[in-house]
């Protein structure tokens, strides 16, 4: 509707003084999503009237939108050469805090809206106060300070409520979510989300309660319990196509959901979908994100190649954008790409540029992660020590924070290590704390590295039936939903177990099968496993 009276507006004025008439083409442009045009009059306006911020601050606005962050950091550059007192409005410290989330640069927002906030302090400006304490609240937010991030959100809330604008205020309300969920305090972060999405539907602002209902699906997966996250999330994406608004953010987080419930052609498909909607609405950081995430399922699914593909094209979007956040995502996924390619180096050579990469962010959420990937780049490489040690670190912060699933795969990967390093009780103990943390949680391939770590423990103990029940369950649940990857590695602890059991024909037959089906599927890590274990056997 926005959009339609927008149009209307240009049709109607042809009469207008042209910098009237520019504008208001701009701004239906501008709701269209046609950025190119937009920019296009945004910039005639601003070099007509260099000495008007509005113009600049609109064109700085429709830059954002369209990823051109760099292009936006220029116009505000050009702003601050501006007389006194325009150079001193305290809204384009506020843009270059926007530009700031933009290129993944919180220490750069943070600067920015503290600056803001001083100026609009100074001019008694509620409104713009309240703006820049919630963007300084949001940055710290992600650079890890949550008490300080606490304070300033819980100062903007008040000060929105203050000057009449309850939709600001609850929007501030949702970064409070965000922040209280990041600390993981799930519940916590649910009951603020139930709130939230009372206080967006008293307002009417339906794409706002989409947004709520994404977070409270969110919850709901981290939570385990994936059937009401994938409830959660379906309302939004009913709610976004009830009121014409895009659906590419809904898709890609329906997408996570089911990839969580193993369920990997529905997800591969709704990311897709994702990022082409992205890509219509020229969101490159997002639609870079979806084709991560895209990225991940086609290699469980063993599609290696176009898995390789996509992060290739993410990365190279990301960087274009300076979405520096994001771009750890991606770099977490082609690490784990080479890790399955057997090229392992690199793999550590990227998986430590993820690592450098959280650290300069001050981003303590995703480094868990990233240290988690690093300790089984470690163990393939036989670094048993830096294994554990970097598992032990990951799985830590993860029991911290509450999130199961990551917990589990890092109690998976300890364990792996311990027991090369010959610790079989403490590697059982590991292998235990995986299985539980698995079963709190939701996500399918959590319980398959939890299984996995099971069966070598059990393996290792002589509990030859218990080791093979496991495998062959693995295998058999591996092979009706899709993951190459998770069956290989079934087969392949399958062969060694018949190799130590005293049936080596079974175990070469099976072993031999297992080399070149990995090799042929570009999973060359466990082709070369099984090349050793067969060369094992034979010396």
């Amino acid at each position: 509707k926005a959009k339609e009276e927008a149009r209307k507006a240009f049709d109607l004025s042809g009469n207008l003084s042209r910098a009237d008439h520019l504008l208001i083409e701009g701004r239906y442009r501008e709701f269209s999503s046609d950025y190119v045009a937009a920019i296009e009059i945004y910039q005639s306006l601003r070099d007509f009237f260099p000495d008007q911020p509005d113009y600049a601050l609109y064109l700085a606005t429709a830059q954002l939108k369209a990823d051109h962050n760099k292009d936006a950091l220029q116009t505000i550059a050009r702003m601050r050469q501006l007389p006194q007192p325009e150079r001193d409005d305290p809204r384009i410290d506020l843009m270059e805090a926007k530009a700031g989330d933009g290129l993944g640069d919180f220490k750069l927002t943070e600067r920015m809206a503290t600056a803001a906030a001083i100026k609009a302090k100074r001019q008694g400006s509620r409104l713009l106060l309240a703006q820049a304490r919630e963007r300084q609240g949001w940055a710290l937010e992600e650079l890890g300070d949550y008490d300080k991030a606490s304070a300033l959100l819980s100062e903007a809330r008040e000060l929105f409520a203050a000057s009449g604008n309850p939709l600001s205020s609850a929007q501030v309300l949702l970064d409070i979510g965000d922040l209280t969920y990041d600390r993981g305090d799930l519940p916590g972060a649910h009951k603020i989300y139930e709130q939230v999405l009372q206080e967006f539907r008293h307002t009417g602002a339906q794409q706002k309660v989409a947004i709520a209902l994404s977070r409270l699906g969110s919850v709901a997966t981290d939570s385990g319990q994936l059937a009401s996250g994938k409830r959660y999330l379906e309302e939004a994406l009913r709610v976004d196509r009830e009121i014409g608004a895009p659906t590419a953010r809904d898709l890609g987080n329906l997408a996570n959901v089911l990839a969580a419930m193993g369920d990997l052609t529905a997800a591969a498909q709704s990311n897709k979908q994702s990022a082409q909607g992205f890509h219509q609405s020229g969101d490159k950081s997002n639609e870079a994100i979806v084709l991560v995430d895209l990225a991940d399922v086609l290699l469980k699914k063993g599609e290696i190649d176009s898995a390789r593909q996509n992060v290739f094209q993410a990365i190279s979007m990301l960087q274009q954008t300076g979405d520096k956040r994001n771009l750890g995502f991606a770099l977490f996924t082609r690490a784990d790409i080479l890790r399955t390619q057997d090229k392992l180096d690199k793999a550590q050579e990227v998986a430590e540029q993820d690592v450098a990469l959280r650290r300069q962010l001050g981003d303590t959420v995703n480094l868990p992660e990233s240290q988690m990937l690093l300790a089984q780049i470690a163990l393939e490489q036989g670094r048993t020590a830096a294994a554990e040690s970097l598992a032990r670190t990951a799985a830590l912060a993860f029991e911290q924070r509450k999130v199961s699933d990551r917990g589990a795969e890092s109690y998976a990967c300890l364990s792996q290590a311990l027991l090369r390093e010959g610790k079989v009780q403490p590697a059982r103990a590991a292998a235990g704390e995986a299985m539980t943390f698995s079963q709190h949680g939701g996500d399918i391939t959590a319980r398959f590295e939890a299984d996995l770590a099971r069966a070598t423990v059990a393996a290792a103990a002589g509990q030859v039936a218990e080791a093979r029940r496991v495998l062959e369950s693995l295998r058999r649940e591996t092979s009706r939903r899709g993951y190459v990857g998770y069956g290989l590695q079934a087969e392949l602890g399958l062969g060694e177990l018949e190799l130590e059991s005293g049936q080596a024909t079974a175990g070469r037959s099976r072993l031999m099968r297992l080399q070149q089906d990995a090799q042929a599927k570009g999973f060359l890590l466990l082709a070369r496993r099984a090349r050793s274990a067969l060369r094992h056997t034979a010396s």
